[in-house]
């Protein structure tokens, strides 16, 4: 005897409408999905601790100074800092291109203000004389940081009328003596200065010339005076 089986019927799902249905969640989650703006990473930038040779390249002197007042030109630790000059001096002249020859220098952040630390420490201790090395009459630039932040900036904006190579100064020296008489002024101190002519004087003018920059158009706005008022100000920040 032959017994037939009843066949099952299979159901099956319909995938017709699943673009739909994802279509539809991904609206829903679009909409409703609250969105978290990124304000980048926090970066703390780095403090010296200690001096150390880096991979030399091709045309850069590399120039450190730590906290402590320690000067390094590539991987030559200096005992005076006068000798930064000489070597650059010797290295531009040893150069097949000097033209191209770039200095960078690093400061640890809490290195000390020589000048401005001397002068508020006389201040603070009442003291009546403060150190100068040499006779003071050797002359240099100053330019205040700002001023070059902006010229920096102006020239990102004008690369195509900038010439190829340019100094960024202010175009003004000033003797040694003439700095530290500027800075007691400012900082109220009423002493003299005594010079210790046992130390070199240095170089006697570090000027840079200044006519591509003035052809360019532009021009340091801080004067002597305000600079160190400012900076004078930031050293007192940081005290406190």
């Amino acid at each position: 005897m032959k017994i037939n089986k009843k066949k099952q019927n299979k159901s099956t799902v319909s995938t017709a409408s699943l673009p739909d249905i994802i279509f539809m969640l991904l609206i829903f989650f679009m909409v409703t999905t609250v969105m978290k703006t990124f304000d980048g990473l926090k970066v703390q930038d780095p403090s010296a601790q200690k001096i150390e040779k880096l991979e030399n390249r091709k045309n850069v002197i590399y120039i450190w100074q730590t906290k402590d007042g320690s000067v390094c030109v590539d991987d030559q630790t200096l005992n005076n800092i006068n000798d930064v000059s000489e070597i650059l001096k010797y290295k531009l002249e040893s150069s097949i291109d000097p033209g191209k020859m770039v200095v960078q220098f690093k400061a640890d952040q809490n290195t000390t203000m020589e000048l401005i630390q001397k002068i508020h420490t006389a201040k603070v201790d009442n003291l009546n004389t403060v150190s100068v090395w040499g006779d003071g009459t050797a002359r240099r630039e100053f330019l205040y940081a700002e001023d070059l932040a902006d010229a920096i900036l102006l020239a990102v904006e004008d690369l195509h009328k900038i010439p190829n190579i340019m100094n960024i100064g202010f175009g003004l020296d000033y003797s040694v003596n003439e700095y530290y008489k500027t800075v007691a002024e400012i900082l109220n101190w009423k002493g003299t200065l005594e010079h210790d002519l046992s130390m070199p004087i240095g170089m006697m003018q570090k000027l840079n010339a200044i006519d591509r920059q003035k052809k360019w158009g532009w021009t340091a706005q801080t004067s002597l005076k305000v600079g160190i008022k400012k900076t004078y100000q930031y050293f007192l920040e940081r005290l406190r």
